[in-house]
C-alpha cells in the first residue's frame, strides 16, 4: 500500500503522521487510536508485520562527547539488565563521530 492509501484510511481514525521507509511504513497516533487503526488496516486487507504501542520522544538530545555516550550507554545496558525493567526507552541520538569511536573499542 503507498503512502497515500495509509493515510486516506488512517487519518479518519487518529493517524497523525506516517512514515514510510524502504518498502515500511510507521503510523504514529495517540494511543488511544491503536485499536481503530489496526481494525482499519486490517479491514482494507494491508499486511501489519508488527504492531505495538511504543513511546517516541518529542526533542532528542544530541551526545557528541565520547565519555558521556559511554557513561549514557553503560547505564542504558545497567537498566536492561534488570529484571524489573520491561523497556527502556530514552531520547538521545549519538553523533556519528562518536558512534564510530564506540563501534571501534
Amino acid at each position: 500500500v503507498d503512502e497515500e492509501k495509509l493515510m486516506e484510511i488512517t487519518m479518519d481514525v487518529g493517524a497523525e503522521e506516517i512514515d514510510v521507509d524502504e518498502g515500511m511504513a510507521e503510523i504514529w497516533a495517540d494511543p488511544e487510536s491503536f485499536e481503530a487503526i489496526a481494525d482499519v488496516l486490517k479491514n482494507a486487507n494491508v499486511a501489519v508485520a508488527e504492531a505495538g504501542i511504543v513511546r517516541r520522544p518529542e526533542t532528542m538530545v544530541e551526545l557528541d562527547e565520547l565519555n558521556i555516550a559511554r557513561q549514557v550507554l553503560r547505564m542504558i545496558d545497567k537498566l536492561e539488565d534488570l529484571d524489573d525493567v520491561q523497556a527502556v526507552t530514552a531520547n538521545f541520538a549519538i553523533a556519528d563521530a562518536i558512534a564510530e569511536q564506540l563501534e571501534d573499542e
